[in-house]
């Protein structure tokens, strides 16, 4: 993926294991039989070693800046999705690649 798009940034959302383990509850609960086993607890750590390509991994809060768009949600979320951030249940994963 380096050698065709050079200097280029990949982001993903991702959670850590709580966030995982929380999911799965809920969509079992709804009736659903689906299973995931993907989380990231250290995305730097975790994905750094994946390629000599990555110039950078960066972890950052996806719903707070999902938030700073839109201003009409409301204080209740805006509170659960500041927990979910600082506890790393849902995060915005970017790589960037080298030139």
């Amino acid at each position: 993926m380096t050698e065709c798009f050079p200097g280029a940034r990949l982001a993903f959302d991702a959670q850590n294991r709580k966030g995982m383990e929380l999911d799965l509850k809920a969509i079992k609960a709804s009736g659903i039989d689906i299973g995931t086993n993907f989380c990231l607890d250290d995305p730097e750590k975790e994905l750094h070693g994946w390629s000599a390509h990555f110039v950078s991994v960066r972890k950052k809060g996806m719903m707070a800046g999902y938030m700073k768009s839109v201003k009409r949600f409301r204080m209740l979320y805006r509170l659960l999705a500041a927990y979910s951030d600082k506890s790393g249940m849902s995060q915005l994963d970017v790589i960037e690649f080298k030139s």
